[in-house]
């Protein structure tokens, strides 16, 4: 009875009764994609950081790294690469106005960049710039930038003074919505170029990057992900414990 009764109730309304079943539809529909959109998200994105090969670690030490620190680093299980890298923070002037630049690299093992715009260098006096979501693009193809420093020479840092920008990329490194502090009187980092890394002059290396042995296995957004990080960090202390205090002994020992 109360069935055939639910039946004549839905005839008499048909029209509202299908109404209601569609919104219904829809919100389940729509509530379904949104639980699917961050898996999905995140799966996405952990496969892009393993395509450009992105860092679980990065290493920095005040007194910079030398080859030695970076073959003890190569030669432990638990890491599977290392990319010792070169980097420094300055003024890039352009049109009058002021930014505060990072000049990196060109060429790297880990958060290997894609070219999204314009072309590769080609010669020492050619650069790429960042763009991104946080950075944006502060500076254009095709323009020159002015690079400076304003308490040392920039010549003792860089090959050169100016670079003329031949193309836009995009890397792993940068994709936080949030901008990096510069070693510039912790101002805040406004963009990034990436130059031959000949170019570079300091003789130590700024910082380290490393991918872990296993991590690859892992999405980079899960609990496990970070638990094996977590883990991996205790024995990459260890490792820095033994090497920590070498740098700075080579140092000193030029300064007597």
């Amino acid at each position: 009875m109360f069935h055939k009764d639910t039946l004549r109730l839905i005839k008499k309304t048909f029209k509202r009764f299908l109404t209601i079943l569609l919104m219904v539809l829809i919100g389940v529909s729509f509530m379904v994609g949104l639980l699917a959109t961050k898996p999905i998200m995140h799966k996405s994105v952990d496969i892009y950081y393993d395509e450009k090969n992105f860092m679980d670690v990065q290493l920095f030490s005040s007194y910079g790294f030398n080859e030695e620190d970076v073959e003890y680093l190569k030669n432990q299980e638990i890491i599977e690469d290392v990319f010792a890298s070169r980097f420094v923070d300055v003024f890039g002037k352009l049109n009058d106005q002021v930014y505060v630049t990072r000049v990196q690299e060109l060429k790297s093992d880990i958060n290997q960049f894609e070219l999204i715009s314009g072309r590769m260098p080609e010669n020492e006096k050619e650069a790429l710039t960042l763009g991104s979501s946080s950075f944006g693009t502060v500076f254009e193809e095709g323009e020159t930038v002015q690079l400076y420093l304003e308490d040392s020479n920039i010549k003792d840092s860089l090959k050169y003074k100016e670079y003329t920008i031949v193309g836009t990329v995009k890397t792993p490194q940068y994709m936080a919505s949030s901008k990096e502090t510069s070693t510039l009187n912790n101002l805040t980092l406004e963009a990034v170029i990436f130059v031959d890394n000949e170019d570079l002059k300091s003789e130590y290396y700024t910082s380290v990057y490393l991918t872990l042995t296993g991590s690859k296995d892992y999405v980079s957004f899960t609990n496990e992900y970070k638990d094996f990080i977590e883990d991996k960090k205790i024995e990459l202390e260890e490792i820095a414990s033994k090497q920590e205090n070498y740098q700075k002994e080579v140092i000193i020992q030029k300064i007597e």
